[in-house]
């Protein structure tokens, strides 16, 4: 069922823990119970919930939340996973990308008010978050997995401008030493390098643009466009794993033909399946073993992925 974009029911509704009656299948504009300037979209699947996770979609700095959650609620309803894509606005929520609370809340703690917000509504614990972010969103989603690592199952980044690296000799949010602006007296780093990540970013994405962050610093160690920070950043990732004897989890994908572009990534990158092959590879997995069957059984060659893979 494609979803809809307005405000008319298509399916039975939810009953929401405040009295209201949520319609499923749309895509709906909410406010923050415990926070009234703090807005989110929600999107409640017209079919079966399947999984207690919740599914977040985190905007870049044009703040098109809305943008997201019209993208990803088709994805959201196939998998039967609530979706939420929080607003971060830019007086209150200035520099959410680096956790920071500007003029007021952190960013990641109104993130943890709209997870139980959204568990009350329905009825039902988030038991994990699924997390994706697109430019400054990815910078946001792999910073509160950092600091939140047990409530993450998996992350997806995409195009993130610059990243934290797993250093401890320099400080947050460029590595994750101890410095002026960081959230958190401590960092759990075997936890936050056991959640497996994807980094998706278009291999046309090297305009230093002027949302791209140029410091001197961050093009030394990161490289000086975001293919080459993604490029750097998972490395890194990977490489502290293996100093610790861990698995490597961190994976990079590049978008043929595409630039810094949101809805380009989503439509002829096919980002968004991306994101949700990684986010549920079970269900990715079951899907693949299908098609795979069924092409044993016709007796044709399995399509081409169209995708660059590096590790």
């Amino acid at each position: 069922m494609k979803p809809a974009s307005n405000t008319a029911a298509v399916a039975a509704p939810c009953a929401a823990g405040d009295g209201h009656v949520l319609p499923r299948g749309v895509v709906l504009e909410r406010t923050l119970g415990r926070n009234p300037e703090q807005r989110y979209w929600l999107y409640l699947p017209a079919g079966p919930l399947r999984r207690d996770e919740l599914l977040v979609a985190v905007h870049g700095i044009s703040r098109n939340a809305r943008e997201q959650a019209d993208h990803f609620a088709r994805l959201a309803e196939r998998q039967g996973v609530v979706l939420a894509a929080p607003l971060f606005n830019r007086g209150g929520n200035r520099g959410y990308q680096r956790l920071a609370g500007g003029a007021g809340v952190r960013a990641d703690r109104i993130l943890l008010q709209i997870v139980d917000e959204v568990a009350r509504l329905r009825h039902r614990p988030v038991t994990r978050l699924a997390l994706f972010g697109y430019s400054a969103g990815g910078q946001f989603v792999h910073r509160f997995a950092l600091l939140h690592p047990r409530l993450v199952s998996r992350y997806a980044i995409g195009a993130a401008g610059w990243y934290t690296l797993p250093d401890e000799g320099i400080p947050f949010p460029r590595g994750i030493g101890a410095g002026r602006e960081h959230p958190a007296p401590e960092i759990d780093l075997p936890a936050f390098l056991e959640i497996p990540s994807l980094v998706l970013v278009g291999d046309r994405d090297t305009r230093r643009d002027g949302s791209l962050n140029t410091a001197p610093g961050i093009d030394r160690c990161q490289g000086r466009n975001r293919v080459e920070r993604a490029v750097r950043w998972v490395g890194a990732m990977n490489a502290r794993c293996q100093d610790l004897g861990m698995p490597a989890k961190h994976r990079l994908q590049t978008l043929a033909g595409i630039g810094h572009d949101f809805r380009q990534c989503m439509l002829f990158g096919r980002m968004g399946e991306r994101v949700m092959q990684h986010l549920f590879p079970a269900d990715a997995a079951a899907a693949r073993t299908a098609v795979t069957n069924c092409t044993r059984v016709n007796g044709g060659p399995i399509p081409p992925r169209n995708e660059v893979t590096s590790t």
